[in-house]
């Protein structure tokens, strides 16, 4: 089976660890992604942000406020840095598609940062490697038709 770098997605969206939760949130709906890295001021991956983590965390903001201003205010003064998960786990581009997918199997992930030469290349999701695999069982299933 091919390594990460040819099922990962090359056009990463990163925004910067002090952005406020309200342009995060524009960032994940004019790029239309479910995924986020967040960056350090040297543009170095220091956590993720999904939008489902971001959605959980804003049903707490709206019971903990009393309205669109305080709600405003949350949003304007909350950073990526306070919701992004920390616990970064990095792949390389030149790993297998079977150590992601052990990583995803584990259920604490749904993306991985995927890094070459300690530099951020790419992204791979669960949704990647479900089409490796896909591609891969057809090209068994092809191989049997082949020699029958």
């Amino acid at each position: 089976m091919k390594n990460i770098s040819h099922y990962m997605t090359r056009e990463v969206e990163c925004v910067s660890k002090d952005m406020c939760l309200k342009n995060v949130l524009k960032t994940f709906k004019s790029k239309n992604v479910s995924h986020l890295i967040v960056t350090n001021t040297n543009e170095e991956p220091i956590g993720m942000l999904s939008i489902n983590d971001i959605n959980k965390n804003l049903l707490s903001i709206l019971r903990e406020t009393t309205g669109k201003y305080y709600t405003e205010l949350e949003l304007n003064g909350t950073e990526a840095e306070d919701y992004m998960s920390k616990n970064l786990v990095l792949v390389q581009e030149a790993d297998s598609v079977e150590l992601a997918a052990e990583i995803f199997l584990q259920g604490k992930f749904h993306a991985l940062p995927v890094v070459k030469r300690n530099k951020l290349t790419g992204i791979i999701t669960n949704t990647d490697l479900l089409k490796a695999y896909y591609e891969k069982a057809n090209n068994i299933q092809e191989l049997s038709l082949t020699k029958s």
